[in-house]
């Protein structure tokens, strides 16, 4: 859709194929040209959020086994078609006729790309924070309670003296109440549009409400965080994740105290704004450095192990380019850092079944295309609008928490 020429020449293609093929003789081709403009807008989206290799590896397995074994391609289409509500909202048939006559393979693609986002959800947005989530999938838009667990009200099992039954202990159970969101966003596009765009700026603008997709997916993570995790002040908090703040959170963690309980977590991660990457490579990169001897015997350097050396550094762009709002979380800041365990998955983020294979891109077309006729931009040919439902909690505070980037007041 790069320009007028390009399409022309794809109009009057569909035109001449159903002017020439009987078995097309009731099919509207002007409805197949706009049609084949909204799946390359639709391919845009995928690139967004899943990533371009990833579609452009999909759709060359699919061409492929569209080659070698026709009917086998056909089964797997068939296979993937929980998959291709999308599709079908613009007409399943005139998809596939119009897949068929330009040799295209989004459908096969689309299957294969949302069958492994239910296995493992990452998207193109680089982003670490799903490490520290537990996924829930909800069939209705009700309060969710966090899976958060109960607390035994002893930590061991205890001694029975013989003869005498079975001693019983009490528990207590937590969650915290929160909501998933409806989350959408869109355009739409002319006929006069679509000639004018001579460097495919809609396709970018798709490209980018992809990007936007799985941008606020991975910023539920974070909001969650700033809302329900502890939330600490360092003396030396403007600093950033240096060795000595990194050993205060890890300090934090290894010892807490919650319903007369203690909890030890062991800090594995650190999330951080870009602003601080260089600070927590050198912190976790650097040998300290102890001066022994002296007064008795030669004075020596050495070289311990660093006590932040086995940390993970996981920079989050979407944690220092979304400002943080004061009303809100007061003392908080774009400069903040995350400290984790994520093998306690502390975070619960919850999606809606329908969109449990990521957010979904509709596209709406007119129901009457004659495209000699489109005069006047009041006629919208395509209108896109990208949508997902999902939400996100801290379900256990003890194994995550914020770390101010600023100093104490």
């Amino acid at each position: 859709m790069s320009n007028s020429y390009q399409i022309e020449r794809l109009k009057n293609y569909f035109r001449e194929q159903v002017r020439t093929n009987p078995q097309l003789k009731d099919v509207n081709p002007d409805r197949l040209t706009v049609t084949t403009l909204a799946l390359n807008l639709q391919t845009r989206f995928y690139e967004g959020y899943f990533g371009t290799e990833r579609v452009r590896k999909a759709l060359r397995e699919g061409a492929d086994l569209r080659r070698r074994d026709r009917e086998a391609y056909n089964r797997a289409v068939d296979g993937f078609a929980g998959h291709h509500g999308e599709l079908r909202a613009m007409g399943l048939n005139t998809v596939r006729i119009a897949e068929t006559l330009v040799s295209s393979d989004l459908a096969y693609a689309v299957g294969t790309l949302r069958d492994a986002e239910l296995l493992d959800n990452r998207p193109a947005f680089q982003t670490s924070l799903y490490d520290l989530t537990n996924r829930r999938t909800r069939d209705d838009l009700k309060s969710i309670q966090t899976r958060s667990g109960i607390q035994l009200a002893e930590r061991l099992l205890r001694v029975r003296s013989e003869n005498t039954t079975n001693l019983q202990t009490s528990w207590i159970a937590r969650g915290t109440n929160y909501s998933m969101m409806n989350l959408e966003q869109g355009g739409q596009l002319t006929w006069e549009a679509i000639l004018n765009d001579q460097f495919d700026e809609y396709g970018d603008f798709i490209y980018e409400l992809g990007q936007n997709a799985a941008r606020t997916r991975a910023w539920l993570i974070v909001d969650a965080v700033r809302r329900s995790a502890n939330f600490i002040r360092l003396p030396d908090g403007g600093l950033g994740p240096n060795m000595d703040n990194i050993e205060a959170a890890s300090a934090y963690l290894g010892q807490q105290t919650v319903d007369g309980a203690t909890y030890s977590r062991t800090l594995t991660d650190i999330y951080t704004p870009g602003y601080w990457r260089a600070t927590a490579n050198r912190a976790v990169g650097t040998a300290t450095v102890v001066i022994v001897g002296g007064a008795s015997g030669d004075v020596q350097r050495m070289n311990p192990n660093n006590p932040a050396a086995n940390t993970n550094i996981n920079v989050e762009e979407i944690m220092g380019e979304l400002p943080v709002d004061a009303g809100d979380f007061p003392n908080q800041s774009n400069l903040d850092w995350i400290a984790a365990d994520p093998n306690k998955k502390p975070v619960e983020f919850a999606v809606h079944s329908l969109f449990a294979a990521g957010p979904r891109i509709l596209t709406r077309l007119p129901n009457i295309v004659e495209l000699d006729n489109m005069g006047s931009f009041s006629e919208h040919v395509i209108e896109t609008k990208v949508s997902d439902v999902a939400g996100a909690e801290v379900k256990d505070k003890t194994a995550i928490l914020l770390v101010s980037g600023k100093n104490t007041v």
